[in-house]
Order: C-alpha cells, then structure tokens, then sequence
C-alpha cells in the first residue's frame, strides 16, 4: 500500500498464514503497520493505492467475498469501548 502525494510505502512484502477456526493476534511496536495491514486486508484502505493478492484455502480471492467469515475492531474504538467514550 502506497500512500501521499509522493510514493511512500506503508506495508510491504507481508505473508502469513491463519489456521481456520482460531482466533488470531497481531502484535507489534507502535507504528509498525498492524493497523494499515488489517485495514488494507479488511478493505478499508482507501487512502492509499493497494497492490497485491489475498489468498484463501490456496485460491486468489477478493477479500470482501468473506466479510461475513471475519472481524476486526479498529484500534481507535476498542479504546473508546475499553475507556468509556461510546457513541
């Protein structure tokens, strides 16, 4: 994913893989990329240019055929859950 004006890279060569039926943690330093690669993931990138494949069960899919399988809590309102700030 790209990002600005100018070619910045925000997450680049990323793989893994997540074993079906768990739930999964991605850990990491501040500012790393945890965020921008779960939103790049989940489709909610959009303000960057976002280049690169998705497999699942070994086949190239478009995420957003799967939403209905995954979850994923920004990190800004798990804070305003944890902390009391609700809408």
């Amino acid at each position: 994913m790209n990002s600005g004006a100018s070619t910045k890279v925000i997450v680049d060569s990323v793989s893994g893989r997540i074993q079906e039926r768990t739930m999964t943690a991605i850990m990491g330093g501040s500012g790393c990329g945890k965020t921008s690669m779960l939103n790049t993931l989940c489709g909610r990138a959009f303000y960057g240019n976002v280049t690169g494949t998705v497999k699942i069960n070994g086949q190239v899919e478009r995420i957003e055929n799967h939403k209905h399988l995954l979850g994923f809590v920004p990190q800004v309102r798990l804070q305003q859950i944890l902390f009391g700030k609700h809408d």
